[in-house]
């Protein structure tokens, strides 16, 4: 594989960009979604798309370099894809941008050190065949436990984006009331004598 295409957006300052030959595991999703391909284009490349199923906050400007920010919790910029930029896209067919790993469980890799593609191929009029692909990882144990915490996220992300086609945009407040009730429930002492 040629060492040609390189990663410079990523690269922080003194750091050498990633090539390809560098960094070929690549972790790949597809899964078809009962939703025509332009509104599923419009729920990747849009912020009012991206917050109807990915997270409560969302920041997307329409043009090579803009941003493609999601805020997973906007209490705390650690969990979100801050300053992360749009890299191409072709409307209705394909998009990638710059992907942050959550600063929070991963302080130690660099900001938006890998990058994502999501492309789209109509299945008939009302499905949508969705691929994501996300390529940039380094290599050793940090990376490791990294590739496997968004093998477990992106699959949490369609399975999120079917279920937006389903039932409707994600109701954020009601998802934060449920996390509080829980936790809540969990940091109360167990009664033993309950049933």
């Amino acid at each position: 594989m040629s060492a040609e295409l390189s990663n410079d957006a990523s690269a922080g300052a003194g750091e050498p960009a990633r090539t390809l030959a560098q960094s070929e595991r690549a972790l790949h999703l597809q899964r078809i979604v009962n939703a025509p391909g332009s509104a599923v284009w419009q729920a990747w490349a849009t912020a009012d798309g991206l917050k109807s199923f990915l997270a409560p906050e969302a920041n997307v400007e329409p043009k090579i370099g803009g941003a493609y920010e999601l805020f997973f919790n906007p209490a705390d910029e650690r969990m979100s894809t801050k300053d992360c930029k749009l890299l191409s896209y072709l409307p209705g067919e394909m998009i990638s941008f710059q992907w942050s790993l959550p600063g929070d469980v991963f302080p130690e890799l660099p900001k938006a050190a890998t990058w994502v593609v999501v492309q789209l191929r109509p299945q008939g009029a009302s499905r949508t065949e969705v691929r994501v692909t996300q390529l940039g990882w380094g290599t050793g144990p940090v990376w490791d436990r990294a590739y496997a915490h968004m093998q477990i996220g992106w699959e949490m992300a369609v399975t999120m984006l079917e279920q937006r086609f389903e039932r409707g945009p994600i109701d954020w407040e009601a998802q934060r009331r449920m996390w509080q009730e829980a936790r809540r429930q969990a940091a109360q002492p167990s009664d033993p004598g309950a049933s």
